[in-house]
Protein backbone atom coordinates (compact mmCIF):
# COMPACT_ATOMS: atom_id res chain seq x y z
CA UNK A 1 0.00 0.00 0.00
CA UNK A 2 1.46 3.34 -0.98
CA UNK A 3 1.89 5.91 1.64
CA UNK A 4 0.65 9.35 2.03
CA UNK A 5 2.65 12.07 2.01
CA UNK A 6 0.99 14.61 2.81
CA UNK A 7 0.24 12.54 5.92
CA UNK A 8 3.87 13.25 6.57
CA UNK A 9 4.65 16.99 5.29
CA UNK A 10 1.32 18.47 6.32
CA UNK A 11 2.25 18.67 10.42
CA UNK A 12 6.07 20.30 8.83
CA UNK A 13 3.92 22.80 6.60
CA UNK A 14 1.65 23.59 9.81
CA UNK A 15 4.65 24.50 11.87
CA UNK A 16 6.33 26.51 9.15
CA UNK A 17 3.05 28.01 8.76
CA UNK A 18 2.93 29.56 12.06
CA UNK A 19 6.73 29.74 12.24
CA UNK A 20 6.00 32.37 9.24
CA UNK A 21 3.07 34.23 10.94
CA UNK A 22 4.88 35.03 14.23
CA UNK A 23 4.90 38.92 14.57
CA UNK A 24 7.66 41.05 15.74
CA UNK A 25 10.25 40.00 13.03
CA UNK A 26 10.07 41.91 9.81
CA UNK A 27 10.01 39.87 6.24
CA UNK A 28 13.50 41.80 5.46
CA UNK A 29 15.13 40.66 8.64
CA UNK A 30 13.67 36.86 7.95
CA UNK A 31 15.33 37.37 4.75
CA UNK A 32 18.83 38.15 5.82
CA UNK A 33 18.65 35.47 8.47
CA UNK A 34 17.73 33.12 6.36
CA UNK A 35 20.63 33.75 3.92
CA UNK A 36 22.89 33.76 6.62
CA UNK A 37 21.76 30.58 8.30
CA UNK A 38 21.89 29.18 4.49
CA UNK A 39 25.64 30.47 3.92
CA UNK A 40 26.51 28.85 7.38
CA UNK A 41 24.97 25.45 6.54
CA UNK A 42 27.17 25.09 3.54
CA UNK A 43 30.06 27.44 3.75
CA UNK A 44 30.92 26.53 7.77
CA UNK A 45 31.62 23.07 6.80
CA UNK A 46 34.01 23.73 4.10
CA UNK A 47 35.56 26.34 6.17
CA UNK A 48 36.29 23.88 9.25
CA UNK A 49 37.19 21.14 7.06
CA UNK A 50 40.40 23.68 6.04
CA UNK A 51 40.59 24.53 9.41
CA UNK A 52 44.39 22.72 10.61
CA UNK A 53 42.70 20.94 13.63
CA UNK A 54 41.94 17.44 14.95
CA UNK A 55 39.39 15.18 12.70
CA UNK A 56 37.28 14.59 15.76
CA UNK A 57 37.25 18.43 16.35
CA UNK A 58 36.19 19.20 12.43
CA UNK A 59 33.60 16.44 12.72
CA UNK A 60 32.37 17.98 15.93
CA UNK A 61 32.24 21.32 14.46
CA UNK A 62 30.50 20.43 11.45
CA UNK A 63 27.62 18.53 13.55
CA UNK A 64 27.26 21.76 15.36
CA UNK A 65 26.91 24.17 13.07
CA UNK A 66 24.37 22.15 11.14
CA UNK A 67 22.27 21.51 13.74
CA UNK A 68 22.54 25.37 14.97
CA UNK A 69 21.82 26.69 11.22
CA UNK A 70 19.04 24.25 10.84
CA UNK A 71 17.11 26.15 14.13
CA UNK A 72 18.04 29.39 12.51
CA UNK A 73 16.52 28.72 9.45
CA UNK A 74 13.63 26.91 10.80
CA UNK A 75 12.65 29.73 13.40
CA UNK A 76 13.74 33.05 12.09
CA UNK A 77 14.65 32.73 8.77
CA UNK A 78 10.97 31.66 7.06
CA UNK A 79 9.95 33.78 4.22
CA UNK A 80 6.37 33.36 2.83
CA UNK A 81 7.33 33.10 -0.85
CA UNK A 82 10.13 30.01 -0.27
CA UNK A 83 8.52 28.15 3.07
CA UNK A 84 7.30 25.40 0.44
CA UNK A 85 11.24 24.99 -0.34
CA UNK A 86 11.88 24.47 3.38
CA UNK A 87 9.78 21.33 3.16
CA UNK A 88 11.59 19.95 0.46
CA UNK A 89 15.63 21.16 1.31
CA UNK A 90 14.68 19.64 4.97
CA UNK A 91 16.47 16.51 4.25
CA UNK A 92 19.30 18.47 2.66
CA UNK A 93 19.37 19.52 6.05
CA UNK A 94 18.89 16.59 8.67
CA UNK A 95 20.57 13.74 6.76
CA UNK A 96 24.04 15.88 6.66
CA UNK A 97 23.15 16.61 10.60
CA UNK A 98 22.37 12.80 11.14
CA UNK A 99 25.23 11.08 9.05
CA UNK A 100 27.80 13.24 10.94
CA UNK A 101 26.52 12.28 14.19
CA UNK A 102 27.32 8.87 13.45
CA UNK A 103 30.49 9.38 11.71
CA UNK A 104 31.27 11.44 15.07
CA UNK A 105 29.97 9.02 17.14
CA UNK A 106 31.41 5.79 15.32
CA UNK A 107 34.71 8.15 15.09
CA UNK A 108 35.18 8.77 19.08
CA UNK A 109 34.54 4.75 19.55
CA UNK A 110 37.15 3.62 17.05
CA UNK A 111 40.81 3.10 17.49
CA UNK A 112 41.82 5.44 15.27
CA UNK A 113 40.36 8.45 17.36
CA UNK A 114 41.80 6.69 20.58
CA UNK A 115 45.20 6.27 19.32
CA UNK A 116 45.07 10.50 17.53
CA UNK A 117 44.23 11.59 21.22
CA UNK A 118 47.33 9.87 22.73
CA UNK A 119 45.26 6.76 24.15
CA UNK A 120 47.41 3.63 23.85
CA UNK A 121 45.53 0.63 22.23
CA UNK A 122 47.15 -2.65 22.37
CA UNK A 123 48.58 -3.38 19.16
CA UNK A 124 48.24 0.09 18.02
CA UNK A 125 51.12 3.01 17.59
CA UNK A 126 51.31 5.61 19.35
CA UNK A 127 50.97 9.27 18.13
CA UNK A 128 54.25 11.43 17.71
CA UNK A 129 54.64 14.36 20.18
CA UNK A 130 57.62 16.34 20.72
CA UNK A 131 61.63 15.92 21.19
CA UNK A 132 63.95 17.86 23.57
CA UNK A 133 67.27 18.09 23.68
CA UNK A 134 70.06 19.17 26.96
CA UNK A 135 73.17 20.70 25.68
CA UNK A 136 72.57 20.11 22.10
CA UNK A 137 70.67 20.92 18.78
CA UNK A 138 67.61 18.58 17.07
CA UNK A 139 68.80 18.59 13.36
CA UNK A 140 65.20 16.68 12.45
CA UNK A 141 62.70 15.77 13.87
CA UNK A 142 59.98 14.44 10.80
CA UNK A 143 57.45 11.82 10.19
CA UNK A 144 58.11 10.18 6.73
CA UNK A 145 56.18 7.54 4.95
CA UNK A 146 57.57 4.58 3.53
CA UNK A 147 59.25 5.25 -0.09
CA UNK A 148 60.52 1.81 -0.36
CA UNK A 149 58.62 -1.67 -0.95
CA UNK A 150 59.93 -2.68 2.08
CA UNK A 151 59.94 -1.47 5.66
CA UNK A 152 57.14 0.10 8.21
CA UNK A 153 54.16 2.41 6.26
CA UNK A 154 55.14 5.79 8.18
CA UNK A 155 58.61 6.66 10.47
CA UNK A 156 59.80 9.21 12.56
CA UNK A 157 63.46 10.07 12.09
CA UNK A 158 65.63 11.85 14.84
CA UNK A 159 68.71 13.14 14.19
CA UNK A 160 70.39 15.09 17.20
CA UNK A 161 73.51 16.98 17.85
CA UNK A 162 75.07 16.66 21.34
CA UNK A 163 77.00 19.39 22.63
CA UNK A 164 79.38 17.99 25.23
CA UNK A 165 82.44 19.10 26.14
CA UNK A 166 82.75 16.21 28.90
CA UNK A 167 81.26 13.55 29.74
CA UNK A 168 80.52 14.60 33.08
CA UNK A 169 78.34 16.94 31.23
CA UNK A 170 74.49 16.28 31.32
CA UNK A 171 74.10 15.80 27.90
CA UNK A 172 71.24 14.42 26.14
CA UNK A 173 68.29 14.46 23.78
CA UNK A 174 65.65 12.35 22.77
CA UNK A 175 61.90 12.43 21.94
CA UNK A 176 59.30 12.31 24.21
CA UNK A 177 55.28 10.65 23.53
CA UNK A 178 53.86 12.68 26.19
CA UNK A 179 50.53 13.59 27.66
CA UNK A 180 49.12 9.76 27.11
CA UNK A 181 46.10 9.09 28.26
CA UNK A 182 46.57 5.34 28.96
CA UNK A 183 43.86 2.02 28.93
CA UNK A 184 46.29 -0.55 29.09
CA UNK A 185 45.42 -3.22 31.08
CA UNK A 186 49.09 -4.38 32.55
CA UNK A 187 48.23 -7.81 32.42
CA UNK A 188 47.20 -7.89 28.74
CA UNK A 189 50.68 -6.75 27.57
CA UNK A 190 54.25 -7.83 28.13
CA UNK A 191 56.61 -6.05 25.48
CA UNK A 192 57.29 -2.41 24.77
CA UNK A 193 57.30 -3.43 20.56
CA UNK A 194 58.81 -1.07 17.74
CA UNK A 195 60.81 -1.01 14.68
CA UNK A 196 64.28 0.91 14.68
CA UNK A 197 67.28 1.04 12.26
CA UNK A 198 70.71 3.30 12.63
CA UNK A 199 72.33 6.22 10.19
CA UNK A 200 75.45 4.25 10.89
CA UNK A 201 74.73 1.42 12.70
CA UNK A 202 75.81 0.83 16.13
CA UNK A 203 73.71 3.77 18.03
CA UNK A 204 73.12 3.72 21.56
CA UNK A 205 69.45 4.46 22.57
CA UNK A 206 67.75 4.46 26.00
CA UNK A 207 63.90 4.31 26.79
CA UNK A 208 62.42 5.14 29.64
CA UNK A 209 58.88 4.75 30.70
CA UNK A 210 56.82 7.07 33.45
CA UNK A 211 53.67 7.39 34.91
CA UNK A 212 51.57 9.98 36.29
CA UNK A 213 51.18 8.21 39.67
CA UNK A 214 51.42 10.09 42.96
CA UNK A 215 55.18 9.07 42.80
CA UNK A 216 55.96 9.60 39.34
CA UNK A 217 57.50 6.21 38.92
CA UNK A 218 60.21 5.81 36.08
CA UNK A 219 62.34 3.65 35.02
CA UNK A 220 64.81 3.24 31.64
CA UNK A 221 66.87 1.08 29.84
CA UNK A 222 69.87 2.69 28.29
CA UNK A 223 70.89 0.65 25.41
CA UNK A 224 68.14 -0.85 23.63
CA UNK A 225 70.02 -2.51 20.93
CA UNK A 226 70.61 -5.65 22.96
CA UNK A 227 67.09 -6.06 22.50
CA UNK A 228 66.90 -5.84 18.43
CA UNK A 229 66.24 -9.02 16.72
CA UNK A 230 69.25 -11.49 17.02
CA UNK A 231 70.85 -9.06 19.65
CA UNK A 232 73.12 -7.72 17.67
CA UNK A 233 72.35 -4.00 18.18
CA UNK A 234 70.74 -1.51 16.13
CA UNK A 235 71.54 -1.75 12.18
CA UNK A 236 71.62 0.08 9.13
CA UNK A 237 68.39 -2.04 8.17
CA UNK A 238 65.35 -2.11 9.97
CA UNK A 239 65.13 -4.58 13.13
CA UNK A 240 62.25 -5.18 15.29
CA UNK A 241 62.88 -4.34 19.00
CA UNK A 242 60.39 -6.47 22.45
CA UNK A 243 61.64 -4.74 25.45
CA UNK A 244 59.53 -6.87 28.18
CA UNK A 245 57.61 -4.09 30.32
CA UNK A 246 59.15 -6.39 33.29
CA UNK A 247 62.29 -4.35 33.11
CA UNK A 248 60.07 -1.67 34.35
CA UNK A 249 58.60 -2.70 37.47
CA UNK A 250 57.91 0.99 39.18
CA UNK A 251 55.92 2.01 36.31
CA UNK A 252 52.06 1.98 36.44
CA UNK A 253 51.34 1.12 33.30
CA UNK A 254 47.48 1.23 33.64
CA UNK A 255 48.56 4.89 34.41
CA UNK A 256 51.38 5.84 31.90
CA UNK A 257 51.95 9.52 31.10
CA UNK A 258 55.48 9.26 28.80
CA UNK A 259 57.41 7.06 26.71
CA UNK A 260 60.36 8.50 25.94
CA UNK A 261 63.31 7.49 22.86
CA UNK A 262 66.58 9.48 24.26
CA UNK A 263 70.55 9.29 23.65
CA UNK A 264 73.10 10.21 25.99
CA UNK A 265 76.06 11.57 25.70
CA UNK A 266 77.75 8.99 28.20
CA UNK A 267 77.07 6.24 26.99
CA UNK A 268 77.19 7.32 22.93
CA UNK A 269 80.23 9.33 22.70
CA UNK A 270 79.81 10.92 19.09
CA UNK A 271 78.10 13.80 18.67
CA UNK A 272 75.57 12.99 15.64
CA UNK A 273 73.27 10.60 16.44
CA UNK A 274 70.46 9.46 13.14
CA UNK A 275 68.26 6.99 13.95
CA UNK A 276 64.56 6.12 12.67
CA UNK A 277 61.42 4.69 14.55
CA UNK A 278 58.58 3.52 14.16
CA UNK A 279 55.22 1.54 15.31
CA UNK A 280 55.82 1.87 18.52
CA UNK A 281 53.54 -0.43 20.42
CA UNK A 282 52.51 -2.77 23.32
CA UNK A 283 51.27 -6.19 22.44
Amino acid sequence: MATDLSNVLNPVKKFIDYLGERPGISERNRNILYILSFLTVFIQPVVSLIVPESTARRLTWMVITYAFSLCIALIFGQVISIRRWLIYLAPFFTVPVLVGTVYTYVFYTSDAYRVASGILVPGRSVPYTAVYTTNGRVLESQVYRRSLPTGPDQFIRLKFQLLCTGVEENCNAGWIIGNIRSTLDPNSVQELVFEIRGAQGGEVIGVALKDRGETFSEDRIFDIGKYVSGGSGITTDWESARIPLALFPHVNLAKLDVISFFVDARYYPYPIIDFDIANVRFE
